[in-house]
């Protein structure tokens, strides 16, 4: 934010949500995350948490008491009030990091990055000790007991996302941001093991031919495929990695269950060649068992990757000429 500009207040839901878990004895780490799953942005929920903060200062010093006093001691009371708030403002805070986040200090607040200036966003300089360190946000401190230099929250949700590419599935909707590979959650540029950099020749298919158990034959290209069950379920043959010319050839295709247009599942099966998939069915269509098996497979190889998209290229300009011919 500018220095200078007014900043926009905090969403009231925020506010009010933070103020009744506090009064709760709730920890702030605990809000935090709870509204993070819901949709909100740390920012936001950072500036709310900040406005709750000042609005607690500012209903104290109204609440100070009124009495028929002189000017001097109103002005002392007043000061007093405003140092007495800003002191359990202070604490309060250190206190809900060190319960939360780790053992932190604040001992500098910025405003627009600076201590002197008067409007923008209000910042605080963070001191951790061990075992936490400053986290990503630099906002807080997280806890390092492997010491690393890494938050050990932020390793354990890689291993969770790591472990979420090896349990079963039905459909892509269980993979996060992995797919539904044959049943198990992965990723179609994991099909093949061996470094391309180890290959005798480097390999992949332009064409394919599929043959369906409604017995029909299909020669089809990547992005392409058919339906059956009146479009209930429809497949379509996906691009694949490059792969070494020693392991064989498979052929990744994406097969749809729908009703009346709409998706219900998603997911991918690999064939080799002359491999039979396995039989699917349609919780709508009982009588649907389809399945697919992989008849033969076009595909060209290179001594490297650059020249196998050399050969490709060539492949479309001849295709293309074919069919200008018909």
């Amino acid at each position: 934010m500018k220095r200078g500009m007014e900043k926009k207040s905090s969403h009231p839901e925020i506010r009010t949500y933070i103020r009744d878990n506090l009064r709760l004895g709730r920890r702030y780490s605990h809000i935090t995350q709870k509204l993070m799953e819901t949709g909100w942005l740390k920012e936001e929920i950072n500036q709310a948490y900040q406005e709750v903060l000042q609005g607690v200062q500012s209903s104290k010093v109204r609440k100070a008491p009124s009495s028929p006093l002189t000017d001097s001691n109103i002005q002392r009371n007043k000061v007093l009030a405003i140092i007495g708030v800003s002191i359990l403002l202070i604490v309060g805070l250190v206190f809900f990091l060190n319960s939360s986040v780790g053992k932190a200090i604040y001992f500098e607040k910025l405003i627009g990055g600076s201590k002197n200036a008067t409007s923008g966003e209000v910042t605080y300089t963070v001191e951790c000790t061990p075992p936490h360190i400053l986290n990503p946000e630099k906002n807080g401190c997280c806890l390092d007991e492997n010491k690393n230099g890494k938050c050990d929250q932020e390793e354990k949700q890689v291993v969770v996302n790591q472990t979420d590419l090896t349990h079963s599935c039905l459909d892509h909707r269980q993979c996060g941001q992995s797919k539904c590979i044959n049943g198990k959650c992965s990723n179609i540029s994991s099909l093949y093991t061996l470094p391309l950099s180890s290959c005798s020749k480097v390999c992949n298919f332009y064409n394919v031919e599929m043959l369906t158990s409604d017995e029909e034959l299909y020669t089809v290209k990547i992005n392409e495929g058919s339906y059956t069950g009146a479009g209930a379920l429809d497949w379509t043959v996906l691009a694949a990695p490059n792969h070494c010319l020693e392991e064989s050839t498979l052929v990744p295709i994406e097969v749809v269950r729908k009703k009346t247009g709409a998706i219900l599942t998603r997911e991918i099966i690999t064939l080799s060649l002359g491999q039979n998939s396995k039989v699917f069915t349609h919780p709508y269509v009982p009588r649907l068992a389809f399945t697919l098996t992989l008849g033969n497979v076009y595909e060209l190889c290179a001594e490297d990757a650059a020249q196998l998209n050399v050969l490709f290229q060539k492949q479309k300009v001849l295709e293309g000429m074919l069919k200008a011919k018909k």
